[in-house]
């Protein structure tokens, strides 16, 4: 053997040697980091995220979770390798939902942002809609800005968006019964007014109806404080408005002396701790008319702590509150009418020429006797129907 090819195979055995120690070292490196890598995917697994790390240039993930293959049903599924390109991710959208994220896919693609996070409906395997928020990252481009490399986290949400839809279907329900409630409603903000009595309460403040009866301008102030946040259709006709800002704008108009006082027995009711609140009041139309109004006030469930939330029904007991006057006007009348009929029974007509008492047109009782059951008879002249034949004779034989 020559010295030249000693020399080679010397050099072969050393780099082999080398690559030995390399491969143990690759080895020892691998099963350290093995326990780390297992706890990083069961955190990942644990999760409920599904992440797919995206290599572009050559259309292949390079790597997915099982929870990304749950999520989309497709986690018993071996063929879910995703060599397809990025387009069958897409194609899984619900199109409508593609039209409205396109556009920050574009700022993505165009390196505009390096980001995003998105929320779409996508298809299940079974064939259903399902929510997802994906959010994605550019982690590599090249030197023309292309993306290389993208990784996404994937997250199931329909269990939060279909309670967010209720939640909608259940605030539109309730606007609308809201709206056109045939009572006039009311939703007031009364934190402010909460914390103004809790600081008075904290200055020593404890009877709170007396505090309220000796300082009037203190209730000027907690008007001044109430926050109204909407009024329906029926309280702009019964005010006369012709919109919610000039209901909402104008509480001091609205409200008339008697009023003031009705609002200072709520905010005491409301300091006491109550929670329910029932009374009529007098109001005013913003055209100035005297408006009777049956009130309650009732603390919306939840906000009992700090008073933010308040529906104030009304109903409109003008025309009753008219007739109830009437009516007292009328009984008023019908007392005097009677009274004045005892006064006229209680007067007595005597015949002043043979004394005799009219009673029912008929002179037949003698002063004695009705005097003993009519003690406060007042008396008066009258002639009988004898005495006035008498008389009529006795004139005329002269």
């Amino acid at each position: 053997m020559s010295e030249n090819n000693s020399k080679i195979i010397k050099e072969l055995k050393e780099q082999i040697s080398k690559f030995k120690i390399q491969e143990v070292e690759y080895k020892n490196t691998i099963k350290r980091l093995q326990p780390a890598d297992d706890r990083l995917k069961y955190i990942i697994d644990s999760s409920g995220i599904g992440i797919i790390d995206y290599l572009v240039p050559i259309s292949y993930h390079l790597y997915y979770c099982d929870t990304f293959a749950s999520i989309l049903g497709y986690e018993n599924d071996k063929n879910f390798l995703f060599y397809q390109e990025l387009d069958w991710f897409r194609e899984q959208i619900d199109p409508e939902d593609f039209k409205l994220i396109k556009p920050d896919i574009d700022k993505l693609i165009n390196n505009e942002v390096d980001k995003i996070n998105l929320n779409f409906r996508i298809k299940h395997k079974n064939g259903e809609w399902i929510y997802v928020s994906f959010y994605c990252v550019v982690v590599e481009r090249n030197n023309k800005n292309e993306i290389n490399r993208i990784i996404g986290v994937l997250q199931n949400i329909s269990a939060q968006m279909n309670k967010d839809r209720a939640l909608i279907e259940s605030e539109s329900r309730y606007h609308g019964i809201f709206e056109n409630s045939p009572l006039s409603l009311w939703e007031e903000d009364w934190s402010d007014v909460k914390i103004y009595l809790d600081k008075l309460r904290d200055n020593g403040v404890t009877d709170f109806s007396k505090y309220f009866a000796e300082h009037h301008q203190a209730i000027s102030k907690c008007v001044s404080l109430v926050k109204i946040l909407d009024v329906n259709k029926e309280t702009l006709y019964l005010h006369k408005a012709n919109n919610k800002e000039q209901v909402i704008s104008n509480l001091q108009n609205v409200f008339t002396d008697a009023s003031m006082q009705k609002f200072g027995e709520e905010i005491v009711s409301f300091a006491e701790g109550n929670l329910y609140f029932q009374a009529e009041n007098i109001h005013r139309t913003l055209d100035g008319q005297i408006l009777h109004i049956r009130l309650q006030m009732n603390v919306v469930p939840g906000h009992e702590e700090n008073l933010s939330k308040i529906i104030v029904s009304m109903i409109d007991i003008t025309e009753k509150k008219k007739v109830e006057k009437e009516r007292e006007i009328a009984l008023d009348d019908l007392n005097k009418l009677k009274q004045s009929h005892e006064d006229l029974e209680n007067i007595i007509s005597v015949c002043f020429s043979c004394h005799k008492i009219r009673i029912d047109d008929k002179f037949n009782k003698g002063i004695i006797n009705y005097l003993q059951t009519h003690p406060d008879a007042e008396f008066t002249h009258y002639v009988c129907p004898e005495c006035k034949t008498k008389i009529i004779k006795q004139n005329s034989n002269k």
